[in-house]
């Protein structure tokens, strides 16, 4: 069944190809550094009022930064398709902070130290709306390479950018040799993954930490309805803030078919992770679940969704990086 809406959930993949140009020092896991970075140097870019919020500037409904970083809700399109009927089961208390329209997916590799002239890449996800502001991210990475990253701020050459395809071929939209940005259309929507498929087990790895609520808590596991409901709240909500609408799913419908999914196996442990916050001068623990879980049961009707997932993660702080997943299924 293809879900109307579907067709609007789009989303694209590029890969960033650095090269560092003095020695760069990050943590092991570098989601925050790079993430915290970026920020930074997107609002340098794009401010020209420099507020220290931007909840009361004049110009935010046309400034990159405030969508990108401070997504408003429209209270009168986007809470409405929320309290449509169908969306029943659809928390919009959950969208006090709304999901942003990218996720920076960093180096897995634990190690600390970048050599001077060694090459390493991150991975960049935009939605709907977001994939409109490319060029904003390309330029940001271009001047965070000059102004240096992580302690001691080493230096980077941003090489070049590529589109992803989901059949393995990519395009090269920007490389540092003729500085000429490409464009390359790799974007694809959730009907793809509507195909008919079929599976009676599947198993979730989770690559980084997944911030998961099991039953209101972040507990030692975590059951099937918990996760799907989850990731369709944030699909939906991904949906209705960036694509133009909701895809039209009963969403309490295919929680309640979630309980019917049973957990076969699970080698899932909790991986604590502080960072600390420079906006909010605080430390932050954003531990969550990483290894392995194992599913059955009859899981058509939520497979287009899990495939979708592994691109725009699932849980809380994904523009970290965190709720990357990998799927298969049998």
């Amino acid at each position: 069944m293809i879900h109307k809406g579907a067709e609007n959930f789009r989303v694209a993949k590029y890969r960033f190809e650095l090269k560092a140009l003095t020695k760069i020092r990050l943590p092991s896991y570098k989601g925050s550094t790079f993430r915290g970075a970026f920020g930074r140097m997107f609002r340098r870019i794009c401010c020209s009022t420099r507020e220290e919020e931007c909840g009361g500037c004049l110009l935010k409904a046309t400034c990159p930064y405030a969508y990108i970083f401070e997504t408003q809700q429209d209270v009168g399109g986007a809470l409405a398709s929320a309290c449509d009927p169908l969306n029943r089961g659809l928390k919009i208390k959950r969208y006090r902070n709304l999901p942003r329209p990218f996720v920076l997916e960093p180096p897995l590799d634990p190690k600390e130290k970048i050599e001077e002239g060694e090459q390493f890449s991150f991975g960049l996800v935009l939605i709907g709306r977001g994939m409109d502001f490319l060029p904003y991210f390309l330029v940001t990475f271009k001047e965070l390479g000059s102004t240096g990253i992580g302690r001691g701020r080493g230096e980077f050459l941003l090489e070049s950018v590529s589109a992803l395809f989901r059949d393995g071929q990519q395009a090269q939209v920007y490389s540092c040799q003729d500085q000429m940005v490409h464009n390359h259309d790799c974007s694809f929507t959730l009907v793809v993954f509507v195909d008919g498929k079929s599976a009676a087990r599947c198993t979730i790895e989770f690559l980084t930490p997944a911030r998961l609520r099991s039953e209101g808590s972040l507990g030692s596991q975590v059951d099937f309805h918990s996760f799907f409901s989850r990731l369709l709240e944030r699909l939906q909500a991904l949906s209705i803030f960036h694509c133009g609408g909701p895809v039209e799913v009963d969403h309490l419908a295919l929680k309640q078919l979630a309980r019917s999914v049973r957990t076969e196996s699970s080698s899932l442990y909790f991986q604590d992770w502080t960072r600390y916050s420079s906006r909010q001068k605080t430390r932050m623990q954003l531990g969550g679940y990483k290894g392995q879980i194992t599913y059955s049961g009859d899981l058509a009707p939520f497979l287009p969704f899990l495939r979708m997932g592994q691109y725009v993660h699932v849980g809380k702080n994904t523009t970290f990086g965190l709720g990357q997943y990998r799927l298969s299924y049998e």
